[in-house]
C-alpha cells in the first residue's frame, strides 16, 4: 500500500494520528467522548472514522499510550462520569412507573362499583 493510499484511507501513524477529514466535522458531548473511549478501550483495532469526535480519538490514544495514562482515565475521568449517591437515589424515586398507585385506583374503583351495586340492590 503506498503512501498516498495510507493518507487516503485515514490510518493512524505509530502515535494514532490522523488526517482531521476522518471526522467529518463531527462532535459530541464529553460525556460522549468518555463513554466511547471506555468502549473502546480493550478493543484491538479502533477505527478513527468511527469515533464519535476528535477528540474522542485523541483521548482514546492518550489513554492507550501508557499504563499511568490508563489509570488516569479510569480513576479521574471515567469516575467523575459515575453519578453520586444522591443522584442514584433520585434516579430511583423517579423510576416510580405508577404501578402502586394504578392498584390502588383499581381498588377504589372496585370497591366504589360495589357500594353502588349495593345501595342499588337496597333500593
Amino acid at each position: 500500500m503506498g503512501g498516498g493510499e495510507e493518507e487516503k484511507s485515514g490510518a493512524p501513524d505509530s502515535v494514532g494520528r490522523v488526517k482531521a477529514e476522518v471526522f467529518e466535522g463531527r462532535t459530541c458531548s464529553i460525556t460522549k467522548t468518555v463513554e466511547w473511549v471506555a468502549k473502546q478501550m480493550m478493543v484491538e483495532d479502533p477505527k478513527a472514522e468511527d469515533a464519535p469526535s476528535m477528540e474522542a480519538w485523541s483521548m482514546l490514544c492518550w489513554a492507550r499510550r501508557s499504563n499511568q495514562n490508563e489509570a488516569q482515565f479510569w480513576g479521574q475521568i471515567w469516575a467523575k462520569m459515575m453519578p453520586s449517591k444522591q443522584q442514584l437515589e433520585a434516579a430511583e424515586r423517579l423510576s416510580d412507573d405508577g404501578s402502586a398507585v394504578l392498584e390502588l385506583i383499581e381498588r377504589v374503583r372496585l370497591i366504589s362499583e360495589g357500594a353502588m351495586g349495593a345501595k342499588e340492590s337496597s333500593d
